[in-house]
Order: structure tokens, then C-alpha cells, then sequence
């Protein structure tokens, strides 16, 4: 299961590896920083559009996700307890 969220600094590793190392969880990404909701929301909107509509992998919608605030945030993506930014 893949779960986004869209909280302020929820994608620092304190909360980040642990949570992604759950047996429940394939995939997390959240934002590294303070973000704004519009910032975040237009984040999750193209990330699930590339994604479930797209068919992109999960590499490259997160990628596209990213390219698409253009520097307005900084989100991660955790997979396993490791830690991705691009």
C-alpha cells in the first residue's frame, strides 16, 4: 500500500523510516519541510494522476510529482526505510 501524506515535515526520517519499515506499508512519501496545503495537495493530485490514470511506475509519477511544484517543496519517498529524492 502506498500512503501520502500531506503534513508539514512528516517525511523527515524520525517518522519516515520507521513508518515505511511497517509490513503494511510498500510506499510513503510526505513532505521533508513546512509546506502549504495547495503546495501539498497539488503534490498528491499529480502523483495519483501519473500514477493510476498514467500508469506511470511509482519512480517515475513521484519524479513528475516532484518537477511539477517547481522547487515549491521538498517531498520524499520512502520505500522500506530508505529514503529518496528523486
Amino acid at each position: 500500500k502506498e500512503f501520502i501524506s500531506l503534513g508539514c515535515e512528516t517525511g523527515k526520517a524520525a517518522f519516515g523510516k520507521p513508518f515505511s519499515e511497517a509490513t503494511f506499508v510498500a510506499r510513503y512519501l510526505a513532505p521533508f519541510h513546512s509546506i502549504h496545503g495547495c503546495v501539498a495537495s497539488l503534490f498528491a493530485q499529480t502523483y495519483l494522476h501519473e500514477r493510476y490514470i498514467g500508469g506511470a511506475s511509482a519512480n517515475v509519477a513521484f519524479k513528475h510529482a516532484r518537477e511539477h511544484l517547481g522547487g515549491a517543496a521538498s517531498f520524499r519517498r520512502w520505500d522500506n526505510g530508505t529514503m529518496y529524492t528523486d
